[in-house]
C-alpha cells in the first residue's frame, strides 16, 4: 500500500543526494509498529537497511521533501492527531519531531506535501480530515475535507492552517476519500 491510489513525494533529490521515505513495519499484520522507513543515497550508494524508528508514534503515508535551505522533511499522519513532521539538515544529525497545527478535532490523515516558494523554503501540505468511515466526523459539511497548510520558513511556523480551498466546500462536494489527491509546487506555483 505504498501509493494507496495516488502519487506522493516519497523521494527528494538535491544534487546527487536522494532521500527516500516509505511506510515500514518489521512485523506482520496488524502493523502496530508502522513507522516511516528512511534511507539516503549519496556518492553512488545507499546507507544500510534501516531498522530504527524516526518517531515514537505509529505513523503512515510519509511525504519526503528537500528545501533549498538544506533541510529534509518527512510529513506523516498519526490517527486522531495533527500531522506529524520530522526534519533535519540533509543527511546530518538527529531528527527533530513536531506537529503541524490544526483545529480539526478528529485529526488529519493521508498528507501530501511539496516544497516551493521564491526561495524554495515554503512547504505546501494538503490532507483530509478524518472521515466518518474512519471514526471521524463531518467537517464543515464535508465527510473528509481537504485542508491546506503553508509554511514559508521550512516548517518553523505555519501562516496558513486548516484552509478549506475555494470551490472545494460543501456547496460543490460531499467529501473526499483518502489518497484521491496530490500536490506539486514549482516556485510560487502550487497545483
Amino acid at each position: 500500500l505504498q501509493s494507496n491510489g495516488a502519487v506522493q513525494n516519497r523521494l527528494a533529490k538535491t544534487g546527487n543526494q536522494l532521500s527516500a521515505a516509505w511506510i515500514m513495519s518489521l512485523n506482520p499484520t496488524p502493523f502496530t509498529d508502522r513507522v516511516t522507513g528512511y534511507n539516503f543515497y549519496d556518492n553512488g550508494s545507499w546507507d544500510e537497511e534501516p531498522y530504527a524508528r524516526l518517531v515514537d508514534v505509529r505513523v503512515g503515508w510519509p511525504s519526503m521533501i528537500h528545501t533549498s535551505g538544506g533541510r529534509e522533511i518527512a510529513i506523516t499522519h498519526a490517527a486522531f492527531a495533527p500531522l506529524n513532521m520530522v526534519y533535519r539538515d540533509i543527511n546530518s544529525g538527529s531528527w527533530t519531531e513536531t506537529t503541524i497545527p490544526t483545529d480539526a478535532s478528529d485529526g488529519m490523515l493521508w498528507p501530501r506535501a511539496a516544497a516551493g516558494g521564491e526561495d524554495g523554503n515554503s512547504l505546501h501540505v494538503i490532507a483530509i480530515t478524518t472521515p466518518v468511515a474512519n471514526d471521524g466526523s463531518v467537517y464543515q459539511g464535508l465527510d473528509g475535507a481537504i485542508l491546506y497548510y503553508r509554511s514559508t520558513d521550512q516548517g518553523e511556523t505555519w501562516d496558513v492552517q486548516d484552509l478549506l480551498l475555494p470551490q472545494m466546500d460543501s456547496t460543490q462536494f460531499v467529501g473526499f476519500d483518502g489518497d484521491s489527491y496530490a500536490i506539486h509546487a514549482i516556485g510560487n506555483k502550487v497545483a
